[in-house]
C-alpha cells in the first residue's frame, strides 16, 4: 500500500498540545486561527473538579471537543468510544481523512511515542494531543506532528516524523476529524464562516478586487468581534459556573462537580486533607497538583489572556499595555507559587502545606477580580464596535 500523507505547514512550537495541534490542522486546511481563539472556542478555562477525584483538576479532551463543535467554523467529528478506536474501525477512518487531505487530531498517552524522542522517555506518560498527517501501513509507520513537546526545563520543543504505527495505535484514546465524519456517531456541524479563512482575490477586475477586499475586511472585523464576544462569554462562565451533581463512571455514588472559579476554590479546599497522607503519596500529590495547575490550568489561562489582549489592540486602545504588564506579573507570581507547592512535596514540609493552600485561594480570588474587570472592558469594546457600525 502506498504512503498516505497530507501537506502540513512548517511545525511551530505551541503553548498547549491541543490548541497548537488544532492550529496546525486549521492552517493545513487553509484557515488562519490562533491558539488563543481555539482556547476560548474549546472552553479551555472552564476547568473541572469532582469530589470523586479530590486531588485532580483540569478539563477533559472530550469536554473541550464538545465545546469546539459548537464554534469550529467547519464540520467536526470526534470520538472517545473504545469500539470506534479499535484498529479495524480506526485505521480505515484515518485513511479516509488522509485521502481527503485532512490531518487528524489524536489523543494519546504520551508513553506510546517513547521510541521516537528522548523527551517522551524521560517523562511519565500523560494524556497528550498530536496531529497525524501520514500513514504507511506496509512499513508499519505513522507520521505525526507534535507542537508541544516539553523537555525537562519546561521548554516547548517540536517533533515531526515517523513513529511505529502499532505502538501509536496502542496509545490512542480519542480522535478528532476536522472535516467529513468517518463515523455515523457523534459530530458537531456549525454554520460556515464562523472561523477566519484565507481570502484570495477574485479575478483582475479592479472593482471586483476592491469589493472583495472590503468584504474580506468586513469578515475579519466580524470574526474579531465574534472572538471577543466568545472570550467575554467564557470569562463570565468561568466566574458564574455553579456546582452541579455528577455521577462519574468510576464512582457509583453521586458526586459533586465544579467548574471554573468554583472548581479551583473547591480544589484548594480539598487539598487540605493531603497533609494527612503517607509521605510518598503526599509527594506524588504535590507533583500532580503542580502539573494540573501548570498544564491546562491557571498558568495557561494567564498566557492566553495575555495573547487575547495582544491580538485585539483595538479592544484595549488605552489599557492594553497595562493589562499585559499586570497579567505578566500575575503569571510570575503564580510560577513562584507553584514551585513552592512542588518543593514542599520534595522536602515533605507538611506543616507549610495548609498556609500555602490558603494563599492559593487568595490568589484565585484576586485573579477573579481581574477577570471581572477584563470582561467589563470586553463588553465596552463590543458596545463601541456596534456603535461604530451604526455610525
Amino acid at each position: 500500500m502506498r504512503t498516505l500523507t497530507t501537506p502540513m505547514p512548517e511545525v511551530q512550537a505551541g503553548t498547549h498540545c491541543l490548541f497548537a495541534s488544532l492550529r496546525s490542522i486549521y492552517e493545513a486546511l487553509g484557515e488562519s486561527v490562533t491558539e488563543t481563539e481555539l482556547y476560548f472556542r474549546c472552553g479551555g478555562m472552564l476547568v473541572e473538579h469532582s469530589s470523586a477525584q479530590p486531588y485532580r483538576i483540569g478539563r477533559s479532551g472530550e469536554a473541550m471537543m464538545e465545546e469546539l463543535a459548537k464554534h469550529a467554523g467547519r464540520p467536526l467529528t470526534y470520538t472517545f468510544k473504545p469500539d470506534e478506536l479499535q484498529e479495524g474501525r480506526l485505521l480505515p477512518a484515518l485513511e479516509q481523512a488522509l485521502l481527503r487531505g485532512e490531518p487528524v487530531l489524536l489523543f494519546v498517552h504520551s508513553g506510546c511515542l517513547d521510541r521516537c524522542h528522548e523527551v517522551y522517555r524521560e517523562n511519565p506518560s500523560r494524556p497528550h494531543v498530536i496531529c497525524l498527517n501520514g500513514l504507511d501501513r506496509t512499513a508499519g509507520s505513522a507520521y505525526i506532528i507534535d507542537s508541544f513537546l516539553l523537555d525537562m526545563s519546561g521548554q516547548a520543543l517540536t517533533y515531526q516524523g515517523p513513529v511505529p504505527l502499532r505502538r501509536l495505535l496502542g496509545g490512542i484514546y480519542g480522535a478528532g476529524f476536522v472535516g467529513k465524519s468517518p463515523y455515523a456517531g457523534r459530530s458537531g456541524a456549525v454554520s460556515p464562516g464562523a472561523g477566519r479563512g484565507r481570502i484570495a482575490a477574485a479575478g483582475d477586475d479592479s472593482a471586483r478586487t476592491a469589493a472583495g477586499a472590503l468584504g474580506a475586511a468586513a469578515r475579519r472585523s466580524a470574526d474579531q468581534e465574534e472572538g471577543l464576544r466568545l472570550a467575554a462569554s467564557r470569562i463570565r462562565e468561568y466566574l458564574e459556573s455553579p456546582a452541579h451533581a455528577t455521577v462519574p463512571a468510576q464512582a457509583p455514588d453521586e458526586a459533586l462537580g465544579y467548574s471554573g472559579e468554583a472548581a479551583y476554590l473547591r480544589f484548594f479546599e480539598a487539598l487540605q486533607e493531603t497533609a494527612e497522607l503517607p509521605d510518598p503519596a503526599f509527594a506524588e500529590t504535590c507533583r500532580e497538583v503542580y502539573y494540573g495547575l501548570r498544564i491546562g490550568g491557571v498558568m495557561h489561562m494567564l498566557l492566553y489572556l495575555q495573547e487575547l489582549v495582544s491580538e485585539h489592540p483595538e479592544a484595549f486602545p488605552e489599557t492594553g499595555k497595562e493589562w499585559i504588564r499586570e497579567l505578566e506579573e500575575e503569571q510570575l507570581c503564580w510560577r513562584k507559587y507553584l514551585l513552592q507547592l512542588y518543593k514542599i512535596g520534595l522536602k515533605l514540609q507538611k506543616e507549610q502545606w495548609k498556609p500555602l493552600l490558603e494563599r492559593g485561594e487568595e490568589r484565585m480570588l484576586r485573579l477573579s477580580g481581574m477577570l471581572r474587570t477584563l470582561a467589563a472592558e470586553l463588553d465596552t469594546a463590543l458596545h463601541r464596535a456596534a456603535k461604530n457600525r451604526q455610525d
